[in-house]
């Protein structure tokens, strides 16, 4: 096989500096939108961060490979991050203060929600989320609860205006 249709893999220092980035992200949503204490115990696995990295980065190859004409823009790429932070679930809260406390239980899927509002706000597309508490619940509760596939996920993410 030649090797222009292999895999290039991320190089290692922009592979840990995206999953700092991500860490990062979710250590100040926890206490900065959620409005957990700063003492708050909580995991975020970095196998799981460096696992969705990667795998945002080879369906980006994929599509480049299998699909010339089709480019994945900014908004499908967040709608990729959301899919696998959803699927693996990289965040746990582990604090017995918050054992029964509701969000706990879904702080990967509110996380996912909040990163793809971010990622949305930074191209200027997030009025209609941000705006609207129905949606922001209906896709809270689909992320949670419905299976979305990949795709699907980057086209709803490449929706929103």
């Amino acid at each position: 096989m030649d090797s222009a249709n292999v895999y290039q893999h991320i190089p290692t220092p922009n592979l840990l500096k995206m999953v700092g980035v991500l860490r990062d992200m979710i250590r100040k949503f926890l206490v900065e939108e959620e409005k957990y204490p700063d003492d708050l115990k909580f995991d975020i696995s970095l196998l799981d961060l460096i696992d969705i990295v990667v795998r945002v980065d080879q369906r980006v190859d994929y599509f480049k490979f299998f699909h010339q004409e089709m480019k994945v823009n900014e908004a499908k790429r967040f709608g990729l991050f959301v899919y696998w932070i959803v699927r693996l679930r990289p965040i746990r809260i582990v604090d017995d203060r918050y054992r029964i406390y509701p969000n706990s239980s879904r702080v990967n899927e509110r996380f996912a929600l909040h990163f793809l509002t971010a990622g949305l706000r930074k191209l200027e597309r997030h009025q209609s989320l941000v705006n609207d508490k129905c949606l922001q619940g209906m896709l809270l509760h689909s992320l949670r609860y419905r299976s979305i596939t990949l795709d699907a996920m980057m086209v709803l993410a490449d929706s929103i205006r």
